[in-house]
């Protein structure tokens, strides 16, 4: 565990400045990674806690505008917020929002440009899909909005912060928000989904989460 440094250039002058760190966190997480992960395990430990802390934030919805066959086309592709599979070689995993009937079938997901490039998944199995339908991408508040264009004309995805009436009610004496920050959900995802004009982007359900989201 480091200092963390920041260098600055004045006047042909590099000037380094160190910010204290509580050093206590790193010991007890060193603790912890030689009593259950020694030397001898051969096992390595990456730290990336801007990662850890950023990426379930984030709830990416795509519509599928057009298809062929199992090449399903969405509004939102590798220069927009999947811009993460070209510069940081994620591997993405879609969703379908709503479950659908049938046989699972080998299909591939592009972006809305024309260029070939813009590949979203290769190959996963999925439902047979229609136009209108979304797909939902978690796990994407990591190194994707901040560097997306708007390349082909295709603007970068609206954001909006979800959250659940009872966290909305524990927080709102606390922070200095308001209800116009949050989408608030009532315990489902209809009052989301019938705004009157569906974004490019919103925030769909997480299986995996309590229905808390909050974007920035």
């Amino acid at each position: 565990m480091f200092p963390l440094t920041s260098v600055i250039m004045a006047s042909s002058t590099i000037v380094t400045t160190f910010f204290c760190v509580d050093l206590q966190i790193a010991d007890v997480v060193n603790a912890a990674l030689d009593e259950f992960f020694p030397l001898t395990m051969g096992v390595s430990v990456i730290a990336e806690p801007g990662r850890f802390y950023v990426a379930s934030a984030y709830t990416l919805a795509t519509l599928v505008h057009s298809k062929r066959d199992t090449m399903y086309y969405i509004n939102d592709g590798v220069y927009g917020s999947f811009n993460c599979i070209l510069y940081d070689h994620a591997v993405v995993n879609p969703i379908p929002l709503v479950n659908k009937p049938g046989k699972l079938q080998e299909s591939s997901v592009w972006g809305p440009t024309c260029d070939g490039l813009d590949q979203v998944v290769t190959s996963v199995m999925l439902p047979s899909l229609d136009v209108g339908d979304w797909l939902v991408f978690e796990d994407m508040g990591a190194y994707t909005l901040p560097v997306a264009s708007t390349f082909n004309g295709f603007p970068v995805p609206k954001v909006h912060a979800v959250i659940s009436e009872d966290l909305w009610n524990s927080l709102k004496n606390l922070l200095p928000l308001t209800e116009d920050h949050f989408t608030l959900q009532n315990n489902n995802w209809e009052s989301i989904w019938d705004m009157p004009s569906p974004p490019l982007s919103s925030s769909p359900p997480s299986p995996s989460s309590y229905m808390y989201e909050l974007i920035a």
